[in-house]
């Protein structure tokens, strides 16, 4: 029951975890520029602006993938708290990304269409190997549920040391730090309701990559914390620090990186 009622509590307070974490790396990153830096509130401020907009939209059925998108990611959240299933809960996560470059794709824009299609490129990087490293947790903990890794007595980074910068590298992506180019919601152009439904279905997914990066250190709820505000700190630091690549060049670095440390990784489990 306990379980259940944290995936709950996780699927009503992620909305807001997410977006301060946003407004926060907002703000860290203006503070590095030397330049002046928005409220961490901001990205709720935005979130209200656009929801006070008419909800109207010139491109059927981009509100519905917006639904789906946003959904996808709250149940993601929902699955991880609760301890359920990795892989499962990841592929839900892909499904809402995939959800995300639709919408673009059924747009009349071309600019719509093209970032779509970059979010498409992004997703078949960091889709396979976000699959390889839920598979090396597996591995270590001898089955795909989250649960399983807290009745571990070491922490996954013990074991895991190459699979964890590639979950790093799979949460650039998927916020846009550089090097890479975009994010996946950056190829929806929506206004009012539906951009908001993005807004928060990009909280629910950052939400979920950081969970992904605590369960590396699960045997401590310090530890966890001290985890993710590393991680966090790194991308922060990171989106002000670095040129960014096209989408293609983004594409072969990360799969072509990723996959090697993962394999290394994996491979060294059954060696020792």
């Amino acid at each position: 029951m306990h379980k259940l009622l944290l995936a709950c509590a996780a699927l009503v307070l992620a909305p807001l975890v997410g977006g301060l974490a946003v407004g926060l790396d907002r703000k860290i990153a203006s503070r590095l520029l030397s330049v002046a830096a928005p409220p961490v509130l901001q990205p709720f401020f935005e979130a209200f602006k656009l929801a006070a907009k008419s909800p109207a939209t010139g491109e059927p059925g981009q509100v519905f993938t917006a639904w789906l998108r946003a959904t996808c990611s709250a149940l993601a959240v929902f699955l991880l708290f609760l301890g359920s299933d990795l892989l499962l809960a990841c592929f839900v996560f892909a499904a809402g990304a995939t959800f995300s470059a639709m919408a673009g794709v059924s747009s009349s824009s071309v600019w719509d269409r093209v970032r779509a299609r970059e979010a498409l490129a992004a997703q078949l990087s960091w889709g396979p190997l976000l699959i390889l490293v839920v598979a090396s947790m597996a591995v270590v903990a001898g089955n795909f549920k989250a649960a399983s890794v807290f009745a571990l007595d070491r922490p996954l980074l013990y074991r895991l040391p190459l699979a964890f910068p590639v979950l790093v590298g799979v949460l650039a992506v998927n916020l846009g730090k550089p090097p890479f180019d975009s994010r996946p919601d950056d190829s929806a152009g929506f206004s009012g309701h539906a951009r908001v439904l993005f807004h928060v279905a990009g909280w629910y997914d950052t939400v979920f990559l950081f969970g992904l990066c605590a369960l590396f250190w699960a045997v401590s709820p310090w530890g966890m914390a001290g985890v993710v505000a590393g991680v966090f700190l790194f991308l922060a630091v990171l989106g002000v620090s670095g040129a960014r690549l096209t989408w293609k060049a983004s594409l072969g670095h990360v799969l072509g990186w990723g996959v090697t440390l993962s394999v290394l990784n994996l491979l060294w489990l059954y060696a020792a």
